[in-house]
């Protein structure tokens, strides 16, 4: 969450350079709620499931061949995790 905070408080400050004053106080506060909401249901969205995991499982086991080195094996696991996430969300 600590990233959370940092986002916070540079949004915080970017709000309270656009609305300077008590305008802050009235557009900028609903502004940094809802940046907040927004960035918690993103974490949330983003999250992995265990369908996920199990997805990522087998890819890996499948590719353990091709490498001596099994940090390659992840990173082309990764890839081909991301691209089929991405292609269920078009």
């Amino acid at each position: 969450m600590d990233i959370v905070k940092t986002d916070m408080t540079k949004a915080e400050e970017a709000l309270k350079k656009a609305y300077p004053g008590d305008a802050y106080y009235y557009i900028g506060s609903t502004g940094g709620r809802l940046f907040k909401e927004g960035y918690e249901q993103a974490e949330k969205d983003c999250a992995l499931t265990p369908e996920d995991i199990k997805v990522i499982f087998y890819l890996v086991r499948r590719l353990q061949y091709k490498y001596s080195d099994i940090s390659g094996c992840f990173e082309e696991a990764l890839e081909l995790f991301n691209k089929a996430r991405e292609n269920e969300q078009a």
